[in-house]
């Protein structure tokens, strides 16, 4: 049986994306070749009605910025850029798409994805040298989908209007 999922993801605009899709493509080539770089915006697991959501897209203002830090490893060998300020309005468009009733999620950027860090030997001031990231901007959201463990699939693009 195929295990389908369906998240929303703020992908990075072009010029940020081709930066961090670079360092992704060295040190994480299998993720890199699944999902282009984003921020997850709400997991499969976080939506229990499909319908709901969709009623709600629409009309959700997608204008949102984050300033990204330093690349950081975490205990699970995951290295991610970490937001470096304020989640805010990241935070209101969350709780904007999935009600009061959502749980906080501290928005990233993987560089590594955990599940392929086994083994892997890297240098985080490398790694920070190669990425001169400051504030993102976002304008739109997608609804992406993932069968099995394949690639990534674009279903439907939000943009600010």
């Amino acid at each position: 049986m195929q295990q389908f999922r369906r998240q929303l993801t703020l992908f990075l605009p072009e010029r940020e994306r081709q930066q961090v899709d670079a360092v992704r493509q060295w040190l994480d080539p299998h993720q890199y070749q699944i999902i282009a770089a984003h921020v997850t915006l709400c997991r499969e697991s976080e939506i229990a009605d499909w319908k709901a959501i969709y009623a709600v897209l629409p009309s959700v203002k997608i204008d949102i910025a984050m300033a990204f830090g330093k690349p950081i490893r975490l205990e699970d060998g995951c290295v991610m850029l970490p937001v470096n300020g304020s989640t805010e309005n990241y935070d209101a468009l969350r709780q904007a798409i999935l009600g009061r009733s959502c749980n906080y999620h501290k928005p990233h950027i993987t560089l590594l994805h955990p599940r392929h860090a086994q083994g892997r030997n890297y240098d985080l001031e490398m790694l920070s040298s190669m990425l001169t990231l400051t504030t993102i901007h976002f304008t739109e959201m997608s609804v992406i989908e993932q069968v099995d463990s394949g690639t990534w699939k674009t279903v439907e693009v939000f943009s600010h209007q």
